[in-house]
C-alpha cells in the first residue's frame, strides 16, 4: 500500500511538472491597475473581463474587493482608506499591469457592457487621472517586484507621449516592461496583457504556478 501511495504521489509531482501553459492560467494572480474616471473604469473591466474569458480567471482591479470606506468618513479618511485598499491589493498580486488612459468619454470601442458603467467625472485632465496608478506602480516595483519582471506598462498613445518618459523616470522603470497602445482600440491591450501573461505563465511563474496546481490536486483527492 505505501508503494501505491508513493507511486500516486510521484504520478501528481509528474502531471503538475507536466502541464501546459493553459492548465496553469486559472492560478495566476493577476492584477490591473488604471484610473477609475470617466471610461477608464469600464475599459479596465473590459480588459480584466476578456482576460477572464481566455482562461485568466483570477484576473482582477482592485474594486473587485468590494470593499467601501465607511459613510461618514472624511476626505482625508476616503483617501487613506483607498490607498490601504490599493496597498493590498499589490501585496496579493503575482504579476500587473498598470494601464495609462487618456481622458475619454464614451469610448466608442466599448462594448455596451462596458459603456453602462461610464461616467463623466468632469476632469479632464489626463496627468491627474493617471496619477494614482503612478504611485501604485511605485510601491509595486519598491516592494513586489525588485527584479522588474513581474511588471506591464500600457500607455494610449496620447498619455504615452504626455507623461511616458516621465512615468519611467519617475519610477526607475526603464527595464520594464511598456506597450503603446491605439488610442480607444481595447483589443490591442487584451492582446499585449495575454502575450505577456503567457509569458509569465510559460518563465517567471511557472514553478510557483505549477506548486499551486499540485496542492490543489491533492486537496482535492
Amino acid at each position: 500500500m505505501e508503494r501505491d501511495i508513493q507511486r500516486n504521489f510521484e504520478d501528481l509531482v509528474r502531471d503538475a511538472h507536466q502541464q501546459s501553459e493553459k492548465a496553469l492560467y486559472p492560478y495566476l494572480k493577476l492584477h490591473i491597475f488604471g484610473p477609475y474616471q470617466d471610461d477608464c473604469y469600464a475599459y479596465l473591466t473590459e480588459l480584466k473581463v476578456q482576460m477572464q474569458e481566455r482562461g485568466f480567471f483570477k484576473t482582477a482591479i482592485c474594486d473587485d474587493r468590494g470593499n467601501k470606506p465607511p459613510s461618514d468618513a472624511t476626505k482625508e479618511e476616503k483617501r487613506e482608506f483607498w490607498y490601504e485598499e490599493s496597498e493590498e491589493f499589490l501585496e496579493e498580486s503575482d504579476v500587473s499591469v498598470f494601464v495609462f488612459l487618456d481622458y475619454i468619454f464614451e469610448r466608442e470601442s466599448l462594448p455596451s457592457r462596458a459603456r453602462e458603467q461610464a461616467y463623466d467625472s468632469g476632469d479632464d485632465d489626463p496627468k491627474e487621472i493617471n496619477s494614482s496608478v503612478v504611485g501604485e506602480l511605485v510601491y509595486w516595483l519598491t516592494h513586489e517586484d525588485l527584479d522588474n519582471e513581474r511588471t506591464l506598462l500600457l500607455f494610449e498613445e496620447e498619455i504615452y507621449e504626455e507623461m511616458g518618459s516621465v512615468v519611467t523616470g519617475l519610477t526607475q522603470a526603464t527595464g520594464v516592461d511598456f506597450e503603446v497602445i491605439p488610442i480607444e482600440d481595447i483589443e490591442s491591450a487584451v492582446d499585449e496583457v495575454r502575450q505577456r501573461s503567457t509569458n509569465w505563465v510559460m518563465n517567471e511563474m511557472r514553478d510557483e504556478l505549477v506548486d499551486r496546481y499540485y496542492q490543489e490536486q491533492m486537496e482535492n483527492r
